[in-house]
């Protein structure tokens, strides 16, 4: 066949494989709107699936008639292209760095795979022909019915084209308008979720912000997800549902190679299996509601290689743990985060734990003199304190058993501050080794930023390493005086 004839033939496989796109997705859509009663819809799923098979074929086709009799400028191995559309559309990766949080919907790669196809007929047929490049899914909050319309289609396409590719989805259900979120979100997320639902076993990354639990108890709480790394669930009501309750079957022992969870109200997860979760290491549990202690407790005990727990108690969370001889060894844990009424949780419970590898404390929420008996019993081991959302009658000497520590993190504004640095200044003996302080996110205040700089001047260079200004304000006085006092280039402020 000449060169001439061949590339016709291709550009008329191409027409017939863009007609039939159209057309399956014309008939998703009437499949859509056809109840599963009717016998009508069993004989439309089979017609759509054989017009998948024969568009598939012709498909194929167009992609072998375009790598033949190529001119040399237009050889370019597919091979090279798909590895350079790879690079384009990048490839599944973690929501977490570290212990910090990342899942911000990511709109450069849902558009990139449709954005590569739309350049021209041997692109697209490249890319509709690389699976790997449609694993990102991303699911933008809805105003109206239209939006939802336009997910199902977007999921669908996604969907078809990824194959068996390993998937990363991204679900935000929080919608501007939160009464019409109300009223018409349910039925629309029970139809996505239930078609996201038939790939479960190639979810891998996935996060999902949601008004409530319905969609999830309902069509995902049963299925094997043998490819799951990591998972986020959030609620978006603020508490206010009463769908996030605790009857939902455990799915962690269908989950072996999860690592990384958070979730609010801990629906996901209970009831805790009794199989050892061998690969779980970053835990991150919200209530905004009550919480079962006694179920934490046996989630913990499942989970031997945990190397980062988070727990944050909105509401006391009342009592019912069983007091037993019973220890909760957590091996490999080195960052906890404590908020709330957390804290008397882990008070309570410090007879009874082990922590032998601990080296950063996370605290938020109430005054830290809720942790006595926790500090006396760890807090020699941490290495890295950081305070957040804490009390303004916070005081140095609540956290004195912090004695190696080495950084010192502070996230919220509080007088108290001013007090701590002036301690430190004139105490040198208290945290002796103290080497970085981090203020993150404060308006430095005049009180605040004196009392720094006495700590400065007191401590460094001998001691006090680094300091480090994240996004604060500051007074102008302070900037200049600043430098001064940290003429040691291994000082690091970028203020």
């Amino acid at each position: 066949m000449s060169a001439h004839l061949s590339d016709d033939l291709a550009s008329f496989y191409d027409g017939l494989v863009a007609q039939l796109d159209d057309r399956a997705a014309a008939l998703r859509q009437t499949l859509a709107q056809t109840p599963e009663t009717e016998p009508l819809h069993d004989e439309l799923r089979g017609n759509h699936k054989d017009l998948l098979a024969h568009r598939e074929n012709i498909h194929a086709s167009a992609i072998r008639l375009h790598n033949t009799h190529r001119s040399p400028p237009l050889a370019f191995p597919v091979e090279l292209l798909c590895a350079v559309f790879q690079a384009v559309v990048g490839e599944v990766n973690s929501m977490w760095d570290d212990w910090n949080l990342d899942y911000k919907l990511d709109g450069r790669r849902r558009a990139a795979p449709f954005t590569l196809a739309s350049v021209c007929r041997r692109w697209r047929a490249i890319v509709l022909s690389t699976p790997s490049l449609w694993y990102y899914i991303a699911i933008p909050p809805a105003q109206c019915t239209e939006d939802y319309n336009k997910s199902h289609a977007y999921v669908d396409t996604v969907l078809d084209r990824s194959g068996e590719t390993a998937l990363q989805i991204t679900i935000n259900w929080d919608p501007f308008d939160e009464q019409w979120g109300e009223v018409h979100a349910n039925v629309h997320n029970e139809a996505l979720v239930c078609r996201l639902a038939e790939a479960a076993h190639r979810w891998k990354v996935v996060f999902m912000a949601s008004l409530d639990a319905t969609e999830w108890r309902r069509y995902v709480g049963h299925c094997a997800m043998p490819m799951l790394e990591e998972l986020v669930i959030r609620r978006t009501d603020g508490g206010r549902g009463a769908h996030w309750e605790f009857d939902v079957p455990s799915f962690l022992s269908t989950c072996q190679n999860l690592r990384r969870v958070r979730v609010d109200d801990l629906y996901v997860v209970s009831p805790p299996c009794s199989t050892p979760i061998q690969n779980l290491v970053v835990l991150d549990l919200e209530f905004l509601l009550s919480a079962s202690v006694q179920m934490i407790w046996d989630l913990l005990q499942v989970l031997p290689r945990l190397e980062i727990l988070c727990i944050n108690l909105w509401t006391d969370p009342g009592w019912d743990w069983h007091r037993t001889p019973q220890i909760l060894r957590l091996a490999r844990l080195r960052v906890i985060t404590i908020r709330h009424w957390a804290q008397r949780v882990m008070e309570a419970w410090v007879a009874h734990l082990e922590l032998p590898q601990l080296q950063s404390c996370v605290l938020g929420g109430r005054r830290p003199r809720d942790l006595t008996a926790f500090f006396a019993t760890f807090a020699n081991r941490v290495l890295t304190l950081t305070i957040e959302d804490m009390d303004d009658d916070l005081k140095l000497e609540t956290l004195i058993e912090f004695r190696r520590l080495k950084v010192l993190i502070l996230t919220h504004p509080g007088a108290a501050y001013a007090e701590i640095f002036s301690s430190l200044a004139d105490s040198t003996g208290i945290w002796p080794a103290l080497e970085t302080v981090v203020l993150r996110g404060l308006t430095i205040t005049e009180q605040v930023g004196g009392a720094l700089i006495r700590l400065i001047r007191s401590r460094h260079p001998s001691r006090l390493k680094h300091v480090r200004l994240e996004q604060c304000r500051t007074p102008g006085w302070f900037d200049e005086q600043l430098p001064l006092f940290l003429r040691d280039p291994e000082i690091d402020i970028p203020y």
